[in-house]
């Protein structure tokens, strides 16, 4: 029984001691249909991303303070097709990041990352994310929106749980 209370304690302690460490990441990942020669276009990716940056920027969704993003495209058919008016897709991997201050809570980091997912979502599957391809603008797929759970990112000395980063004790 006392064995039980000891675990019950370090166990209660553990949870009362997660701290936002220095932020929590989620992934939205969303498709834009584009031709397979557009995939083999020297300057596709920097256009493309530099276009989304900007539509999330001014949508309010990536925000360098509080709602960091990082993005990353991938383009192809997955089938190695050879037509270049073969349908593909322009994949991009949007890393939205709740920023933790010293002050923030774990809850706080959810919510403001929670809000920024949402918004991104709402927009992906309204349709309105665009991409600029060679002067082309590019509506993304509204039915091809996904998201990850969420990731910790912690600080040094910290380890990554389920709802926060908490600090080893020896």
């Amino acid at each position: 029984m006392r064995l039980f209370f000891h675990f019950l304690i370090h166990l209660i302690y553990f949870f009362l001691a997660l701290k936002p460490g220095n932020g929590v990441n989620k992934v939205v990942t969303i498709k834009f249909p584009v031709d397979l020669a557009q995939c083999n276009s020297a300057d596709l990716t920097n256009s493309a991303t530099s276009s989304l940056k900007d539509a999330l920027t001014s949508m309010g969704i990536c925000k360098s303070d509080v709602t960091p993003c990082e993005l990353a495209m991938k383009c192809g058919d997955g089938s190695g097709a050879r037509r270049k008016r073969a349908p593909a897709d322009l994949t991009a991997d949007i890393t939205i990041t709740g920023a933790a201050s010293d002050k923030d809570t774990t809850t706080d980091v959810k919510e403001k990352l929670d809000t920024a997912v949402e918004a991104a979502k709402e927009a992906a599957a309204a349709g309105s994310l665009t991409v600029e391809v060679n002067g082309e603008t590019i509506n993304n797929d509204p039915l091809a929106i996904g998201v990850s759970d969420y990731s910790w990112e912690c600080k040094a000395g910290q380890i990554s749980g389920t709802d926060g980063c908490c600090k080893l004790h020896k």
